[in-house]
């Protein structure tokens, strides 16, 4: 495969490609299986940048699949240590993206239309383990905040009036609001993700080689399985990947 100019720097995967074994997406140390995850990720995403066609599309699944399993190892550990959140989250957002910028684009690219739709279903995966880690925090802010401001607009009635600008919450609870925005966020984004991917799949489907069809992950389904068997599906794409560079004359290697 022929050279390429890597990417700009400001949208590398969380700023972390830094290659240091030690350092995590979000640049905070990690315990050693996630550690060397993200490392491999990392120097299989600097190898793809400087690949085209094919062959990056390859080195960036296979990265995309470490950063995701490292996602989600992360994810585990953190709930069961029941500690905060907010690391794994974060690294699930910037699988996210890193499904989405670089191993969609790279297969749209190369007119691999039914593999960059599972991409897409794949990030709206990722972004959807973010929201849910959260989910319930979501639930009771909301509550919260229903709760202050009916008893707010309430007591602005009895007063002889419901100006709006008399309606207040408390400090807790507009923090809680403000984290609220970013759980919305994540939703309105993988609904973005689902949708792209879903009408992806459907438009090309059907021009798609049986032979390739049958070797992909079903995305009808895709969004029910867990974490562990969506980085199992999507393993698939890369022997086919490499058959159908092969059947061009090209290597991913």
């Amino acid at each position: 495969a022929s050279p390429a100019a890597p990417p700009p720097a400001d949208v590398a995967l969380g700023h972390a490609d830094v290659g240091h074994a030690d350092v995590g997406l979000d640049g905070t140390r990690r315990g050693s299986a996630t550690t060397q995850l993200h490392l491999e990720g990392q120097q299989l995403k600097r190898k793809g940048d400087q690949l085209t066609g094919l062959a990056q599309a390859y080195h960036y699944v296979s990265a995309s699949l470490k950063f995701m399993q490292a996602a989600y190892l992360l994810d585990r550990q953190q709930t069961k240590e029941g500690a905060n959140v907010s690391r794994a989250q974060k690294t699930y957002v910037e699988c996210a993206t890193f499904w989405k910028r670089f191993t969609a684009n790279s297969l749209k690219e190369c007119e691999q239309y039914l593999m960059a739709a599972l991409c897409y279903e794949c990030a709206a995966a990722c972004t959807m383990r973010a929201f849910m880690l959260r989910q319930k925090e979501c639930a009771k802010a909301v509550k919260r905040a229903r709760e202050e401001l009916q008893k707010s607009a309430e007591s602005a009635t009895s007063a002889g009036g419901a100006d709006v600008a008399s309606i207040s919450i408390t400090p807790t609870t507009l923090t809680k609001l403000q984290n609220l925005l970013t759980q919305l966020g994540y939703a309105c984004t993988m609904t973005e993700y689902h949708e792209t991917g879903s009408t992806m799949w459907r438009a090309l489907k059907k021009e798609a080689p049986r032979e390739q069809r049958e070797q992909l992950p079903p995305l009808e389904s895709f969004a029910s399985l867990s974490v562990q068997e969506q980085v199992a599906g999507m393993q698939g794409l890369l022997p086919l990947i490499e058959q159908t560079a092969a059947a061009q004359g090209e290597s991913v290697h």
